[in-house]
């Protein structure tokens, strides 16, 4: 072997040394081909998370308007029988010294085709019988309950112990009686619209 054969090797060595250095240092420099599984996995993650969060964002919203649904009828369930209680107790109730009086109350709580015919039975027949006869009623209502409810009307059922007073008679008569009260909610107030005797 020649010295040129000698310097012709350590050449090739060196070379292929060269070049085994630029090989690592270009799989160093090389991002790494991501996994086809693991990459698939990297992405649907976040995705799978993101419905997760919106599908308990809906439930959560649905749940929470539900509730506030069921409130708000629970309130106006409350607010109608209580107003129907007091209303026809006083609708009920007059007194033949403040008989005028009386009626113009009874009026206010009192709405649609009902107020109509109310206003005619107080002109014709309760205000003269009143004042002629000294006819006075006292209603009391014993038990109440809500039978059917909506957002603007409920019918409620009532039980009254009524005593009337006349100058006629020397004892004051008693009696009970039930009846079926329809409320409508009119200008933010829960009004008569009807009286069914039952």
């Amino acid at each position: 072997m020649s010295i040129s054969d000698t310097k012709t090797d350590a050449k090739t060595e060196a070379d292929a040394d060269d070049k085994t250095v630029v090989l690592e240092s270009e799989e160093k420099t090389k991002p790494a081909e991501p996994n086809a599984a693991g990459g698939r996995s990297r992405t649907l993650v976040p995705l799978v998370l993101g419905v997760v969060v919106l599908g308990l964002a809906i439930a959560v919203g649905f749940f929470t308007v539900q509730a506030v649904s069921s409130s708000n009828a629970e309130q106006d369930r409350t607010a109608a029988l209580d107003a129907a209680r007091t209303s026809s107790a006083q609708a009920l109730s007059y007194n033949s010294d403040t008989i005028d009086a009386d009626i113009a109350r009874t009026k206010a709580l009192l709405t649609g085709k009902f107020a109509a015919d109310f206003d005619q039975l107080a002109t014709q027949f309760l205000l003269p019988a009143s004042k002629q006869t000294k006819l006075s009623t006292n209603a009391e209502v014993t038990h109440a309950a809500v039978i059917e409810s909506g957002p603007r009307e409920a019918k409620v059922l009532l039980f009254v112990n009524q005593t009337v007073r006349a100058a006629s008679a020397p004892q004051p008569a008693t009696g009970a009686a039930g009846m079926r009260v329809t409320m409508t909610l009119a200008d933010g107030k829960w009004l008569i619209s009807n009286i069914e005797p039952i």
